[in-house]
């Protein structure tokens, strides 16, 4: 069981007075020594938490029980103390590259590394409840006891993760070049936590709904996810810190329901050579199966019963469906309502026709998707110059679609 650590005298910081040095007759200094800052890391979870320096010291009472050796005043003063120099850390903290050239807080390295990184964490619960609105509501630091009631965090805690978000959010908005490089160089954060900030930071500049009574059971990490997709098949580098959606790939997208959807023929024979190749792909594995080497493992099982279930389920009017879907959302990108409404079509549109229409799951999703961008480019009722201008964009926009498909699967 942990102990309590052995108590400082409870200030602020253990600071030596300052002493004054005259040089010549009009020039003089002061030197301060300190001792390196003292940082109880359960205080400093409690106080990210929340928690008031109250609720802070019956935490570190039951949770040491050992501790009534100690006198209650003097770790009451000490939780205290703990708490007076987080307030004053926090103007640093707001400011990361700050806190490394202050010199009020003597800090080693990995210990600023560690207050900054755990500083812009975030209960995931209560970024859930953040995404999609708008930062500069005032209503929404309102709504903020309602995330508080329930999420069951500590509403200084959410206010906390609300005011990182904010802040974070107002210095990249402005800025040119690479949203995640800016996050993490400006807010020295870590890869993973510069790219959260930067999911959640499109995903709010744009007001992509989060919302739809269809998307209630996706967690934080799903938004965030799906987010990262979107972000990198769906957007065009800008100056601009938040990229633009392609208008490009929405193009594309509109012309290839044009060419592909609306010729009966073309669809015809795009469906039968994935109809063919699966059929390829299948009686490969039952052959592997029959006759397993010792070199080359076995294919799934699942694998193959994906592949059958889609050759049992790929009606004419399926294919057809589902590429006009794909296009459909691909060529809303050009505009802003589709836009916000990107993740309830990825559900409504894709989802649903193929869990509730085909009975797929993962497999067969992954299956399909990847078998028609694989035969794309050999459909010759498309012109050839059709197949070479729109390859890349029809792969964009599947690849897409397959990776949030099945991530949405099953939420």
């Amino acid at each position: 069981m942990a102990s309590v650590p052995s108590l400082p005298r409870p200030s602020i910081a253990a600071v030596a007075p300052a002493s004054t040095f005259y040089v010549g007759a009009s020039a003089s200094f002061a030197a301060l020594f300190s001792t390196e800052l003292y940082i109880d890391r359960f205080a400093w979870k409690l106080w990210l938490a929340g928690f008031t320096y109250i609720q802070a010291y019956d935490q570190v009472l039951d949770r040491n029980k050992n501790a009534a050796q100690y006198n209650p005043s003097v770790i009451q003063n000490f939780i205290i103390s703990q708490y007076r120099t987080f307030e004053m850390l926090e103007k640093y903290l707001h400011r990361p590259k700050l806190l490394a050239s202050q010199l009020i807080f003597p800090l080693d390295k990995e210990t600023r590394g560690f207050l900054i990184d755990s500083y812009y964490r975030f209960d995931p619960k209560v970024l859930r409840e953040l995404l999609g609105k708008k930062l500069s509501s005032r209503a929404l630091r309102k709504e903020l006891d309602d995330v508080h009631i329930r999420t069951k965090t500590p509403l200084a805690g959410c206010k906390r993760m609300f005011d990182n978000l904010k802040r974070i959010m107002k210095r990249i908005e402005d800025q040119n070049g690479n949203i995640f490089k800016l996050v993490q160089d400006d807010f020295l954060l870590e890869d993973d936590l510069a790219g959260q900030y930067s999911h959640i930071i499109f995903i709010n500049f744009y007001r992509l709904d989060t919302t739809k009574k269809k998307l209630a059971n996706l967690t934080f990490a799903d938004f965030d996810y799906l987010g990262a997709i979107i972000m990198q098949y769906f957007t065009i580098t800008s100056e601009a810190a938040i990229d633009d959606f392609d208008m490009g790939l929405a193009q594309d997208a509109r012309d290839l329901k044009t060419i592909v959807v609306n010729h009966n023929k073309t669809l015809d024979e795009f469906r039968a050579r994935v109809i063919t190749y699966l059929q390829q792909q299948r009686d490969a594995q039952q052959l592997q199966q029959q006759q397993p080497s010792v070199s080359q493992p076995q294919p799934s099982s699942i694998t193959s019963t994906a592949i059958q279930n889609v050759l049992e389920r790929c009606s004419p009017n399926t294919f057809k469906t589902l590429l006009k879907n794909v296009f459909g959302l691909g060529s809303g990108l050009s505009y802003n309502k589709e836009i916000r409404d990107v993740f309830g079509t990825l559900m409504e549109k894709i989802v649903d026709p193929c869990v509730s229409g085909c009975g797929w799951g993962r497999g067969e999703v992954t299956v399909f998707f990847e078998a028609v961008v694989t035969v794309f480019p050999e459909v010759e009722l498309l012109a050839l110059h059709h197949r070479k201008k729109y390859e890349a964009s029809f792969g964009k926009l599947c690849t897409a679609v397959k990776l949030a498909a099945v991530r949405l699967i099953n939420v």
